[in-house]
């Protein structure tokens, strides 16, 4: 009886190995297709936005280590 257990554990290992297998080769003709140059510009905007929101939000952290200087990176001013 343990024996069958065995058995069928190492067939179901086998059967995943054969399926991690045949979608990694799958996969590896994906990875050749062209990406879009739409895609590609809304993903570097998408980061530029990123980074410039995470640098307003440590701005002051940003400060105390000296990594930014100058009147530019002070508060909004309030209006006319």
């Amino acid at each position: 009886m343990r024996r069958l257990g065995f058995k069928r554990l190492r067939a179901g290992l086998v059967s995943l190995q054969r399926a991690v297998a045949r979608h990694r080769s799958d996969a590896d003709g994906v990875a050749d297709a062209a990406a879009s140059p739409l895609l590609v510009f809304v993903a570097i905007a998408l980061c530029l936005i990123l980074a410039i929101l995470e640098i307003e939000l440590h701005r002051d952290q940003l400060k105390a280590l000296g990594l930014l200087s100058g009147r530019d990176w002070g508060p909004i001013p309030a209006g006319p």
